[in-house]
């Protein structure tokens, strides 16, 4: 609306100076009316510290938020950073949650991530625990965003242990049985994290909505320096691949449902993020997690 007046206030202003000129202004692109789509009234995201946002002041909820414009509740966002320590209780817990929340979907990329990953006694016990966390999805009678399982051995020395990592044959393997599942249950897309990942890494040209990411210095802009968790602006992007795989098959959602570019959602997830933790150093409340250095890929106590 304001666009609007300063271009009504522009052309009087020129007609008032120069009645016999007009000058030639070009139309203004027209904005598609956003699209509701009952896909998109309830959405409730689980899953790891990715989701949760960890090591930054904003989720994926923030994220898909800036981006979507069908009518919609206010997205919730049940995940949670210490999903490590205990993935069936605490997967359990946030599908219960989400259960209540009656969602009409569950985006839930890195909820399967801690049922491959973490310490196991028998490399064999991965798949058995992926099969606990496949049996916890199938419990919401609703579509479900995952992804397939990436590969984090860049993480190990940072933020991974050697014997977090499963073998690479376990990865294919958990992938493989990741991918039957989604087929037996249907209404259920995948969200090419892994896919980004292995491009970034590969000094691949990746794009993403109009945006294009490419090399070491993007990598960086994306993901933080423990090489696991994405930045804010990384969030941002999660998020448009959760938008792209809701436009692709097996959902099909209209496209003027979203935002048409991620540009704005990337800086206004970092303008978020920074307002939200200036607020905090105003209270003095520090962050309940301990705060990962820039410079470093390794955890350290940040001295005020």
């Amino acid at each position: 609306m304001r666009a609007c007046a300063l271009f009504v206030f522009a052309l009087l202003a020129c007609h008032a100076r120069e009645p016999e000129v007009a000058p030639e202004v070009a139309p203004e692109p027209k904005l598609e009316l956003a699209v509701a789509d009952p896909r998109l009234a309830r959405i409730a995201v689980i899953g790891s510290s990715a989701s949760a946002g960890w090591n930054t002041h904003v989720g994926l909820h923030d994220a898909l938020e800036a981006q979507l414009r069908a009518p919609h509740a206010p997205i919730v966002n049940f995940a949670d950073e210490m999903f490590f320590l205990d993935p069936g209780s605490i997967g359990e817990r946030q599908v219960d949650l989400a259960g209540d929340h009656e969602p009409s979907l569950v985006v839930a990329i890195d909820f399967l991530f801690w049922f491959g990953y973490g310490e196991v006694s028998d490399e064999s016990e991965r798949l058995q625990n992926l099969e606990l966390g496949l049996e916890l999805l199938d419990s919401l009678d609703c579509p479900l965003l995952v992804s397939h399982f990436p590969d984090m051995s860049p993480a190990i020395g940072r933020m991974l242990l050697p014997t977090q990592m499963p073998e690479q044959a376990t990865l294919a393997r958990l992938n493989t049985r990741t991918q039957q599942w989604a087929q037996a249950r249907g209404r259920t897309g995948f969200v090419p994290m892994p896919e980004l990942l292995d491009l970034l890494r590969d000094g691949k040209p990746v794009a993403v909505a109009e945006q294009r990411f490419q090399g070491l210095e993007d990598q960086r802009r994306l993901l933080q320096a423990d090489n696991l968790h994405p930045t804010p602006r990384g969030v941002a992007v999660l998020a448009r691949l959760c938008i792209e795989a809701l436009r692709a098959e097996p959902f099909l959602v209209p496209s003027p449902a979203f935002q048409a570019q991620l540009g704005p959602a990337l800086a206004a997830l970092q303008a978020l993020d920074e307002s939200r933790a200036a607020l905090l150093r105003e209270q003095g409340i520090a962050p309940p997690w301990p705060r990962l250095r820039p410079d470093s890929g390794r955890l350290q106590l940040e001295r005020k």
